[in-house]
């Protein structure tokens, strides 16, 4: 699993619940602990993505729906330009 993907889950509409979206991200992070060397970059990495994500998305979740639509996109647009 990578944001890539979860990106495309996203916008065909394959995530039937917020529970599976968690699911996909948390298997980003055990992925990169269980296969990269403790206490080395992509470690780091992926844990500030885990806390930032954890953080943010409990701030979003009291935001209304269609606010959360347009951060989506922002997101979206940002992860492509960074591609």
């Amino acid at each position: 699993m990578d944001l890539r993907t979860m990106s495309q889950k996203l916008d065909s509409g394959r995530y039937g619940n917020y529970g599976s979206l968690f699911a996909d991200f948390d298997l980003i992070v055990a992925n990169c602990v269980k296969f990269n060397t403790p206490n080395t970059e992509p470690i780091w990495h992926v844990l500030v993505l885990d806390r930032a994500w954890r953080s943010e998305w409990e701030k979003a979740s009291k935001l209304a729906y269609n606010t959360k639509r347009s951060l989506g996109a922002m997101l979206k647009k940002l992860m492509e330009e960074g591609s």
